[in-house]
This record gives structure tokens, C-alpha cells and sequence, in this order.
């Protein structure tokens, strides 16, 4: 299991790929932390929408919620 730290500001473009394996399960997590002038926000109780664009450009959405 992977875990990456992932750092998005929320007042400019993010660009952060990335890679996978096919059929890879459970294996690749991603610890997002949203940013506001370099300050991370505290998002406790708040549901969080995440949408990427996949290689082939079909976009891809997951809802986050905040449990701390």
C-alpha cells in the first residue's frame, strides 16, 4: 500500500499526475490537503468534491468526506 501526501491550492491550476497500474485494487491513496495562500484549510465536516481527467478524457469524480 502507497500512500502520497497531495498539496492543491485552491486559487490556482493543479496539475498532479497521477499513475496507476492496471487492475491495481486498494493499493494507491492519496493524503489531500487543500491549500489557501500556502495555509491548509480546515475542512473538518466538510464534503469535498475531486474530479479528474483520465487519459483517455473521460473525467473522473470521487466525494470526499472529512472525518477529522
Amino acid at each position: 500500500m502507497l500512500t502520497k501526501p497531495v498539496y492543491l491550492e485552491i486559487d490556482k491550476p493543479n496539475y498532479v499526475p497521477i499513475y496507476t497500474v492496471e487492475y491495481e485494487y486498494n493499493s494507491r491513496f492519496y493524503e489531500i490537503t487543500i491549500l489557501n495562500h500556502s495555509q491548509a484549510l480546515d475542512l473538518t465536516g466538510i464534503r469535498v468534491i475531486v474530479a479528474g481527467k483520465k487519459p483517455d478524457g473521460k473525467l473522473s469524480l470521487s466525494i470526499i468526506k472529512s472525518n477529522w
